[in-house]
């Protein structure tokens, strides 16, 4: 028997994502706190910063991200010139340290795999060619044509690695690789056909190719029944280099003929894989790898970074909704903390001037901090002061989940995340939480109004983030053109793109993948990841919080009640209780919530300091590609099973 622990009341539609465009946008799964809002205090947040009735000033949320500004900003940035020329991110510039800058790299060269920026620029060249080039007729470019492998028998992370190999057959061979459209069915849902991208992965990620040549690639392969199947190496190549203008393939071609073409493509770039030290570890030590597996390691991540190089502002809005319900309240604790340690010393120095003038500063302004003055605690409605306020989330007792109910076996936690030992006292209640001083309600109103009231009303002032040239010969496009002015004075480049969004830190990313995986590999509990991180924590002893990401409900329920001196992180969504299939497990959960949330985890865990995982889950591997070209090649992988990789 097998079923689904539910979701509590969590929904990926626009109506109820934390976009970072919209002030009408309400957070999912956070509860109103039943908070008055200080006296002359306008809930309301304007663009230039959030301002009250007095003028105050109150802090960005740093966790969240200007969907809109971000999107256009990604787009802009992929447009070549009117003559064809590349992008100036693409081409060489009047800066004097110049070098090819991806806006979806981040972290110095040394930091990611050798030669990422120069190779992504060449698959980005290679895929976007000048308009006209896939219109036929002489000189035009050959296509290589593939449908994304069936949703039967393949996840995402499966997928992806199969297209991994089709499009080492296409730079290998000089050809553009198109996917043709609607074949992605993890994307066939409302919510995808509503932005415009149905059965499509550019519904979560920027295109794989032109539209014109995407275009071509569907028309010229209209008309045929099936694709073609290679039989061998050679039968392949012969297929490949052939004058057949656009080459209808099935992707799911045979395993050993994926592996030989990948080692081959990854070969045009030369040997680069020998000039950064192997980082993934085996918990025994550092694995042997031969050179074909180095190679395929190589040319994957190159080519999954460039799968996934940037979300859209769909994929853009799910991410904010999960950041700020599974970690919200803390950022909006510690920044309402800081502004009151600020306001007490600018009382202590203006107490000691004895002029009654206070110095300036950043953050909240001491005028909203002031008018707190005449509130007591019992703003708090039906809590004990900022009790309720402080332990929503804290699930690690199974107790209240956030939402006012009472968290029974099969609920998760009401804020994504478990008991954080460093912000609890030995009863279990955050130190800053209850009332004991009158500064502790203070505190959580504070983080309450920032939570749910101004960073909610207007998340595109509160994301606060400019995207702008890198130097001063940058442009948006390839025309030489002055950058785009946008709404609210973003402007509109590329420069500032690779900037994260704030997350707890130092933190590991475990990933847990079981169900129906025992059939491929070894499944192990979480108290090995755990007991991996542990490993990782003698060299960083402030290492406590945890990415978890897993379909299976008994490990979150796990990490609440067996590892308590970690805090665990999460989404909130339906996990299996029993194994099924990832198919039957998107079809039971719906292809919406599921995928949106498989690649908001994805992104998020790629982003962690620490890595832990089995290499003999596809999904494992993503996460690993991805942090070898995001700026954390030498963070490491501590890999548990990596005799399993394939």
């Amino acid at each position: 028997m097998y079923g689904l622990v539910p979701r509590t009341n969590y929904s990926t539609s626009s109506s109820t994502d934390i976009s970072a465009d919209s002030a009408s946008a309400k957070p999912p799964l956070l509860p109103p706190r039943a908070l008055r809002p200080p006296p002359g205090f306008a809930s309301s947040a304007s663009a230039g910063g959030g301002s009250g009735g007095s003028g105050a000033r109150v802090p960005l949320a740093p966790h969240l991200e200007n969907c809109a500004a971000l999107s256009r900003a990604r787009e802009a940035a992929e447009v070549r010139g009117p003559a064809g020329e590349m992008p100036a991110w693409a081409r060489p510039s009047n800066c004097s340290d110049w070098s090819p800058d991806p806006p979806w790299i981040r972290g110095t060269d040394a930091a990611n795999l050798a030669m990422t920026r120069g190779v992504q620029r060449d698959l980005w060249a290679h895929q976007f060619p000048p308009e006209g080039s896939c219109s036929g007729g002489e000189g035009a470019s050959k296509l290589l044509v593939v449908a994304w492998p069936p949703v039967q028998g393949f996840g995402i992370g499966a997928q992806l690695h199969i297209m991994s190999a089709a499009l080492s057959l296409a730079v290998a061979y000089g050809r553009i690789l198109t996917v043709l459209p609607g074949s992605f069915e993890h994307a066939a849902h409302a919510a995808c056909r509503d932005v415009g991208h149905p059965s499509s992965l550019s519904c979560y990620f920027l295109p794989l190719s032109s539209l014109e040549c995407e275009r071509a690639g569907a028309a010229a392969v209209a008309e045929k029944r099936a694709p073609y199947a290679p039989r061998s190496y050679e039968e392949m190549k012969s297929a490949l280099a052939s004058d057949e203008p656009a080459l209808y393939i099935a992707a799911n071609f045979p395993w050993p003929l994926r592996f030989k073409f990948q080692a081959d493509a990854a070969s045009r770039w030369g040997a680069p894989w020998y000039d950064r030290p192997i980082t993934v570890h085996h918990v025994g030590g550092v694995p042997a790898m031969s050179d074909d597996l180095l190679k395929v390691h190589w040319w994957r991540s190159q080519s999954v970074r460039f799968f996934l190089r940037s979300p859209t502002a769909y994929l853009c809005h799910l991410t904010n909704a999960a950041r700020h319900h599974t970690y919200g309240f803390r950022v909006a604790l510690s920044l309402a903390s800081a502004a009151a340690a600020k306001s007490a010393a600018l009382e202590m120095l203006r107490g000691s001037r004895g002029d009654g003038s206070g110095g300036g500063g950043v953050g909240m302004d001491e005028a909203w901090l002031g008018s707190l003055a005449d509130v007591d605690g019992g703003v708090v409605a039906d809590s004990d002061a900022a009790g309720d306020a402080g332990d929503a989330g804290d699930a690690g007792d199974g107790g209240g989940d956030g939402d006012g109910n009472s968290s029974g076996g099969n609920r998760i936690s009401g804020e994504g995340s478990s008991r954080d030992n460093s912000d609890n006292d030995s009863n279990g209640d955050r130190k800053e939480g209850r009332a004991s001083s009158s500064t502790a309600p203070h505190l959580s109103l504070i983080s309450s109004l920032l939570e749910t009231s101004i960073w909610m009303s207007n998340p595109a002032a509160a994301s606060g983030r400019l995207y702008g040239p890198n130097c001063a010969s940058h442009s948006q496009g390839g025309g030489g053109e002055e950058p785009e002015e946008a709404a609210q004075g973003e402007v509109v480049s590329w420069a500032g793109l690779s900037e994260e969004p704030y997350l707890p830190r130092p933190i590991v990313s475990v990933h847990v993948r079981q169900g129906d995986k025992a059939g491929e590999m070894r499944l192990l509990p979480l108290r090995a990841f755990v007991a991996a991180a542990q490993h990782m924590r003698r060299n960083a002893p402030n290492l406590n919080h945890v990415w978890l990401s897993t379909e299976m409900q008994r490990v979150v329920e796990e990490a609440k009640e067996q590892h308590r001196d970690w805090t665990f992180l999460f989404t909130q969504n339906p996990r299996q209780e029993g194994a099924m299939t990832m198919h039957e497990y998107e079809a039971a959960v719906g292809a919406d919530v599921l995928v949106g949330l498989s690649f908001v985890n994805l992104i998020i865990a790629s982003q962690c300091d620490y890595f832990v995982g089995t290499l003999g889950s596809n999904w494992n591997r993503l996460i690993d590609e991805l942090r070898c070209t995001n700026g954390r090649l030498f963070s490491g992988y501590l890999a548990l099973n990596h005799g399993q990789w394939r």
